[in-house]
């Protein structure tokens, strides 16, 4: 799993998108403790999994926000959520600390040639998953862009799990 995770955190920091394939190190190694005969293993993933669908649906999240997630639900260490969450809260409350120091804004216009070149930022009007398929083709011809800050939800939840195992592996 952390594999995965470090592979996805450097993608969705990177890029801002995370590739299906990201996930197939961590799949396999939860197929391997569920072989072991441990059921109890699914309870929260399979409990968590329909308000993820309902964030889907809402349009707040996306897929691979879904499918790390689920990931960090099948956490080999159930005893330890909390230390989990506060790794994670850590991850998020720095890099937000960060944006503040920054003064990173949330909502601005940009060139069309740096919104190219720096994946943080997101077309602003419309449909975000639509906008994304069709940016190139609709907003070539324009100078600027109003954009909002794309937060990079999959290396909050990679860089927390990374360092609960860190920790988890000292104790």
């Amino acid at each position: 799993m952390c594999a995965s995770f470090a592979w996805a955190a450097y993608s969705d920091i990177k890029e801002r998108r995370v590739a299906d394939i990201v996930w197939v190190p961590a799949v396999l190694g939860i197929i391997e403790y569920i072989a072991q005969f441990r059921y109890w293993y699914l309870i929260l993933p399979i409990a968590i999994l329909p308000f993820l669908v309902a964030g889907y649906k809402l349009k707040k999240l996306e897929g691979a926000d879904i499918i790390a997630t689920e990931m960090i639900a099948f956490n080999p260490y159930p005893a330890f959520w909390y230390l989990l969450l506060s790794m994670i809260l850590v991850v998020i409350a720095s890099h937000l600390l960060y944006l503040y120091i920054t003064r990173t804004p949330r909502d601005t216009v940009i060139s069309f040639a740096e919104y190219l070149q720096t994946h943080r930022w997101m077309p602003k009007n419309g449909d975000e998953r639509e906008v994304l398929r069709n940016t190139v083709q609709k907003l070539k011809n324009r100078d600027e862009i109003e954009v909002t800050y794309c937060f990079p939800i999959v290396a909050y939840l990679g860089i927390g799990f990374l360092l609960y195992a860190a920790v988890m592996a000292f104790l």
